[in-house]
């Protein structure tokens, strides 16, 4: 029954182009092939129209597997980009335009849309043009603003217009394309290195030098949250697939200012096995959440805390000691470095400021070392003695 109601589906789909391509002309009474090349010409494009269309409807509506956003190259181009081209970004959208050139009849029936590429991987805008319309020279002039998906990082990216068509909104089929010579980087919010993540028990401990937001003064960002992701696939700034892990939201930042020496700490979910950990700085738009940068961090499943396995030793019943009794803290002004960094919620880094500040009066002088704020102060009155 599927089956048939598809072939139904693709028998009217398939009588509506050919109405509209008036193929009926193909086959008039008293029509000349040898007095009318260029109507032969003509009806060669139109027939070729019919085969693709009939092609495109049945897979559309017979074949049980999704259909490949990969771009196909047009055996038979039906229009193509002229000398004039470009594109205009304004924050997370983008103004494209183009001079096209159809060829023949050939381009009727078909929707049309110029697309915005990156480095031949990344779809980063899409303008639907609709059916075509052409002058008597078969040109026409294209623009339009749409929206803009960015790709995540910092590093330029070399950019293609490229001019494609389709059916039901699905513009797969390439035709012509043009590339722009001048690397193209993105001015939106990202992070500083060194970035470390550490899992400890079931949180996660992030470390970022800085997160900062490059673009002009009064230009604020959306809510900016950082996200830790095990994706399928090594991550390029483009889409992607997996589980998330932890998330937080960091707030929002003034253009040309950041946040320095920045340490969160998140709830961690299960973490699967074979995945690629990477933290994400994603900004909130008027399309959702959208990655601005990210780190691939090193592999989650193995903690620092379980790094050893103890011996078996006898179970001896003994009375804890309390978290204020001074036997249970560590000395600030004698432990070394490695002691320290091995603490919970503090890296490298503020483990290293710590011993070069020393030596303290008190545990709250610790406000003074590079790196540590109020609230880690908190946790630090909990962790050391003087």
């Amino acid at each position: 029954m599927r089956t048939r109601t598809a072939i139904r589906r693709a028998v009217r789909s398939l009588a509506a182009s050919m109405r509209r391509l008036r193929v009926g002309r193909l086959f008039e009474s008293g029509f000349d092939w040898h007095a009318d090349p260029p109507g032969l010409l003509a009806s060669v494009h139109l027939y070729s129209g019919v085969i693709f269309a009939l092609g495109w409807v049945f897979i559309t509506t017979c074949c049980p597997f999704p259909m490949s956003q990969q771009l196909v190259i047009a055996s038979l181009p039906a229009a193509s980009i002229g000398n004039r081209f470009g594109y205009r970004f304004d924050g997370d959208r983008v103004e494209l335009n183009a001079d096209i050139q159809c060829y023949s009849p050939a381009h009727a029936g078909l929707d049309w849309a110029l697309q915005l590429w990156a480095d031949e991987a990344i779809k980063i805008a899409e303008l639907p043009l609709g059916q075509l319309f052409p002058d008597n020279q078969g040109r026409l002039e294209a623009n339009g603003v749409a929206t803009a998906m960015l790709p995540a990082g910092s590093l330029p990216h070399a950019l293609s217009l490229k001019l494609v068509s389709g059916f039901n909104g699905v513009h797969d089929c390439l035709h012509d394309q043009r590339d722009f010579e001048v690397p193209q980087g993105f001015e939106q919010p990202r992070l500083r290195d060194p970035v470390e993540c550490r899992l400890d028990g079931e949180e996660f401990f992030l470390d970022i030098a800085g997160i900062e937001n490059p673009r002009e003064v009064d230009n604020l960002s959306g809510t900016l949250a950082l996200e830790i992701w095990s994706l399928d696939s090594p991550y390029t700034g483009g889409a992607w697939q997996g589980t998330q892990l932890a998330s937080l939201v960091a707030g929002c930042l003034q253009g040309q200012s950041g946040w320095a020496e920045s340490h969160f700490t998140a709830k961690a979910a299960p973490i699967p096995e074979g995945g690629h950990p990477t933290l994400m700085l994603r900004e909130w738009t008027e399309a959702g959440y959208v990655t601005r940068d990210y780190r691939a961090l090193p592999s989650l499943m193995t903690p620092r805390a379980a790094e050893w396995t103890p011996s078996p030793v006898p179970v001896v019943a003994v009375e804890p000691a309390s978290e204020s009794s001074p036997d249970a803290l560590v000395a600030v002004n004698q432990a070394s470095a490695e002691e320290i960094e091995a603490l919970k919620g503090i890296n490298r880094n503020v483990a290293k400021a710590i011993v070069e500040s020393r030596p303290f009066d008190s545990v709250d002088d610790l406000i003074r070392v590079k790196g540590i704020g109020p609230k880690l102060l908190e946790r630090l009155r909990r962790i050391f003695r003087v």
